[in-house]
């Protein structure tokens, strides 16, 4: 006599609900993944922007741009960072401000026999997606009276 048991398939419903599951929480943590590397992606290139822009400063600072030009804005662009890395593009802009005497940029009064041209340097990179702007004050000694500035 043969014992004759009714299935009902359980185990093939939980182990279905159990994969799927499973397979929702994989595709999940893939996509939580490409969103943490592109986030990363773009601070890097946030970084590598800034850098390059704070750079550019520095050497249009020790280049022989001409700051005591007081006639007009110049203008200048750089590449910096090499094929692996990447480049970024900057493009430095200076802009006279004003002429002052000595005494006044000193605090003191020096009869105002120097004069100092102040400038602002802008530097402006680009990387991949991201950009940078960085300012810095720069003052320059001039030959000659200020004549009363």
């Amino acid at each position: 006599m043969k014992n004759k048991t009714k299935q009902t398939g359980a185990v093939l419903v939980v182990s279905l609900v159990l994969l799927t599951v499973l397979t929702l929480l994989g595709v999940a943590n893939m996509s939580s993944s490409t969103l943490d590397l592109k986030m990363a992606a773009n601070r890097q290139a946030a970084f590598t922007s800034f850098q390059a822009a704070y750079s550019a400063i520095g050497e249009a600072m020790n280049s022989n741009i001409d700051f005591t030009n007081s006639q007009g804005v110049q203008s200048r662009t750089y590449a910096y960072g090499d094929s692996q890395t990447g480049i970024a593009k900057v493009t430095i802009t200076v802009t006279p401000q004003t002429i002052v005497s000595g005494g006044a940029m000193l605090g003191q009064s020096l009869g105002g026999t120097s004069c100092f041209l102040l400038s602002e340097i802008k530097a402006l990179a680009t990387f991949s997606k991201a950009s940078s702007v960085q300012f810095q004050g720069v003052s320059k000694r001039i030959a000659g009276s200020c004549g009363g500035n």
